[in-house]
């Protein structure tokens, strides 16, 4: 059965189950709540109440979204480097180059975020429809028509069309869905859904409409642009195949989830070892007027008294612990896992022997995971330039560089960068990333606490921070 234009293909479809899981651990500890059942399974005898209550007091460890943003924000320590060979026109687009205030260096984070978590993101270049009144390249500086960028999110890709085109698969055909903001009376707004069509030189916008009694999708506005191909380039984190990604982070994801329903675990056996059980034994059952068994009068709490009868026993039962010391130790090897998984993104893989037919330019540095997915996206950008050239007939688009000295030797030396990260982002406290380290024999096990404290108060203040003197704080 042919599909309708705002159906997603079986491909698509495909890779939603993948990108739910991941919009779930990136949401946090309230949206992997809303997920329910479906991230937090109940148990077999479990009954309702219980799972609620269970589950509103489960939280999140939110290894996968911290270890996507402290990767993804590797590449971007630094500036992005422009090169010379970029057109000065399109160079004048980058402080602003969505049209909704971002900033190139802004734009490209944003899209490596998306790559890191769920394997694929899009740049869409796009120009505003023309007036007839404009004319000439003046006319379009005075109304303010330039080509902008567009952040595709995965979920909004539907479905394409492709074709080879000189040995090359190019698109020929591509559906987005869209969601626009118009006004509704005189205050109000209201989102509308739409899904804009791309073929090579023309696009079409399709909306809900009603006709007859039938309601379905129908033309609401289409145009033509000035290109023989579709503006759109997509970066993907684990290429598949052509425009099919997923999530390089995928198994730190699974290990989340499970750290999740382990964590949800720990947390109930914890509440039931704290809360000890009040057992009676020897205690005869007697039996109202209505032949109910009626229970024995006692009371429970300090300064209070309970007689009972000979060989009748009355104690508190309480869980040994041992299950709540296994369970702590399962959840700490499962943070160390996704540490590990993270961390591997970060080490140098090893320098294969080159041939001598292979060529000084054919990888001759050692690079990581991450390097190599930051260089995908930098060739993404890099594609964006030339759409935005050839829009105005820049000629060259040029290319941009992403920073790339961040490799570690080692997997020490890798766990030791995100420990870092996460300490300066305020994720761990200094003791953890100083206990984290002697664990991993980075730093000397005769290091003490006290005498770290003692050198660092000696040592006084980084330079630069607010209790320098000289700020004119406290002062």
């Amino acid at each position: 059965m042919a599909l309708k234009v705002n159906e997603t293909s079986t491909l698509v479809d495909a890779m939603r189950k993948v990108w739910r899981l991941v919009s779930d651990l990136m949401g946090g500890t309230s949206t992997m709540r809303r997920a329910g059942q479906a991230r937090l399974p109940k148990w077999p005898g479990e009954d309702d109440d219980a799972y609620c209550k269970r589950l509103e007091t489960s939280t999140l460890f939110p290894a996968f979204s911290e270890t996507v943003e402290s990767l993804s924000a590797k590449p971007f320590s630094k500036p992005i480097t422009v090169g010379d060979d970029v057109p000065e026109a399109v160079q004048g687009f980058f402080s602003n180059i969505d049209l909704e205030g971002r900033k190139l260096d802004v734009f490209a984070h944003e899209a490596m975020v998306q790559v890191m978590s769920k394997g694929l993101s899009g740049i869409l270049v796009e120009a505003p429809k023309r007036d007839e009144s404009v004319r000439t390249k003046a006319d379009e500086d005075a109304a303010g028509i330039r080509p902008y960028w567009v952040l595709i999110k995965p979920e909004q890709i539907l479905g394409w069309r492709k074709q080879k085109v000189n040995g090359v698969w190019k698109l020929s055909m591509l559906r987005l869905l869209e969601q626009v903001e118009e006004a509704d009376g005189d205050f109000g707004t209201t989102t509308v859904e739409q899904v804009r069509v791309l073929v090579p030189g023309a696009w079409s916008i399709y909306r809900k409409a009603s006709a007859r009694g039938r309601s379905g999708w129908a033309i609401f506005d289409q145009g033509r642009t000035s290109l023989d191909y579709i503006p759109f380039a997509v970066a993907y984190g684990k290429r598949d195949d052509f425009m099919c990604g997923s999530p390089p982070l995928l198994e730190v994801a699974h290990l989340n989830i499970k750290h999740w329903q382990s964590q949800s675990d720990q947390d109930n056996i914890l509440h039931v070892a704290r809360v000890p059980i009040l057992a009676r034994t020897g205690v005869d059952q007697r039996m109202d007027e209505d032949g109910r068994l009626r229970a024995a009068e006692f009371k429970v709490g300090a300064g209070t008294l309970n007689d009972l009868p000979q060989g009748a026993d009355l104690k508190f039962v309480e869980h040994t612990g041992k299950a709540i010391d296994s369970g702590r130790q399962s959840l700490q090897d499962l943070k160390d896992e996704m540490r590990q998984a993270g961390a591997e993104f970060l080490v140098l893989e090893q320098q294969v022997e080159k041939s001598a037919t292979q060529t000084s330019s054919e990888d001759s540095v050692a690079m990581c995971k991450l390097q190599r997915i930051a260089n995908g996206l930098q060739d993404t950008l890099n594609s964006a330039l030339q759409m935005t050239a050839d829009f105005i007939k820049a000629g060259e688009g040029g290319s941009v560089k992403l920073f790339s000295d961040y490799g570690a030797r080692t997997m020490v030396e890798a766990t030791a960068q995100l420990l870092l990260t996460s300490t300066t982002a305020g994720k761990i406290s200094d003791q953890t990333y100083r206990d984290e380290l002697r664990r991993r024999g980075i730093l000397s096990a005769e290091v003490t606490e006290e005498d770290e404290k003692a050198r660092l108060e000696e040592q006084g203040p980084p330079p630069g921070s607010l209790t320098e003197p000289g700020n004119g704080i406290g002062e």
